[in-house]
């Protein structure tokens, strides 16, 4: 299992750094003794007593201070505070892509193994230190719905009654606070309206010379993205999905290479909903300190796993993080005005 996570991590393709402030966790694996056969991953959750984050299950990790080398060892460093992980056990796989946390900061993950019995203390961050094993996590027995609520409404407008929708709320977000145990800030919402708006836009560009590699395929996506922008500025895009793309009428199912070419075409498929329908429902959830997180349009995810008929919350994490390999995850346009625009994607691969 070890040399197949590390394998997988070599082939990561590195995305761009943001000029975000940045973070680095260690994701750390238990690997000896009994732990060979049955590895785990080493997790902690905050103490309720801080200022951010307070009560949630993380990582160990933190913000990168002037002293550390990278963000390599400010992972080690913070794992060192939190939990006295003492850094001579812990031997580097890779990393991961980053992810921009709610607070707007580039959080990069770091993959380890631990190579000998630790000693791990908590500080005063810390209320627990646990351990979950890998194979667990890997069970799709064990990814499931922990609460199910369900109400419906009819009107003769197809408006949403954000009455009833408050009233919903109300009966049921302390429930799921309780059996949680933690507060709910930040939810995926699964929007099913008759206002969505799903096609797809293709571009052909002429090549002046250049080698056609990502960085070229990446000018090109934003242009569609931008042509889309400027033409449905009162919609935000939920899926961006990469159909196809050709050079010179050659179908290529992946990009490993520079490759010449005379003649570049793509297609990607934009579903956006309108913007103010996203406002209204964020100003309902303000209500309750609760931000949207992710957005996903139903029939999409159900028909990306229609041979599966998986739960839709499942099929909403799955699409989250990266079941679908051709859809482009944006970042908000606040990193586009310093000068990124960040997406991640695989194509085909």
């Amino acid at each position: 299992m070890i040399d197949s996570i590390k394998q997988k991590l070599a082939k990561l393709n590195p995305t761009q750094s943001t000029n975000l402030k940045k973070a680095g966790v260690l994701i750390a694996i238990l690997y000896y003794g009994s732990y060979k056969t049955a590895p785990s991953i080493i997790y902690t959750q905050r103490s309720t007593k801080v200022s951010t984050h307070s009560g949630e299950v993380s990582f160990p990790g933190g913000m990168m201070e002037d002293e550390d080398l990278d963000l390599y060892h400010t992972a080690l460093r913070e794992s060192q505070e939190e939990m006295a992980l003492d850094p001579k056990l812990v031997e580097l796989l890779g990393s991961l892509n980053f992810l921009i946390s709610r607070f707007d900061i580039e959080v990069n993950p770091y993959v380890a193994i631990i190579t000998e019995e630790p000693n791990l203390i908590a500080n005063e961050e810390i209320q627990e230190i646990f351990e979950v094993p890998i194979a667990y996590l890997l069970d799709k027995k064990n990814l499931k719905n922990i609460y199910k609520k369900e109400f419906h409404f009819e009107n003769d407008t197809d408006q949403i009654d954000y009455n009833l929708l408050g009233d919903f709320l109300d009966k049921n977000i302390f429930k799921i606070e309780k059996l949680t145990g933690n507060f709910l800030k930040s939810i995926s919402l699964i929007i099913e309206n008759y206002n969505i708006l799903n096609f797809s836009i293709g571009i052909k560009k002429k090549n002046y010379g250049e080698k056609i590699n990502k960085q070229y395929l990446e000018s090109s996506l934003i242009e569609l993205k931008d042509l889309f922008k400027e033409n449905y500025q009162n919609n935000k895009i939920i899926h961006f999905i990469i159909n196809r793309y050709l050079i010179d009428d050659i179908n290529y199912t992946s990009f490993d290479q520079e490759i010449n070419g005379e003649f570049i075409c793509v297609e990607a498929k934009f579903i956006s909903v309108p913007s103010i329908l996203i406002k209204e429902i964020s100003d309902v959830l303000a209500k309750y300190q609760i931000k949207i997180g992710s957005l996903f349009e139903k029939n999409y995810i159900q028909n990306f796993f229609e041979e599966q008929s998986l739960e839709l919350s499942i099929s909403a994490h799955k699409i989250k993080f990266g079941q679908n390999q051709n859809e482009i995850s944006l970042v908000s346009k606040s990193y586009k005005k310093k000068g990124f625009f960040e997406k991640f994607f695989q194509l085909f691969s």
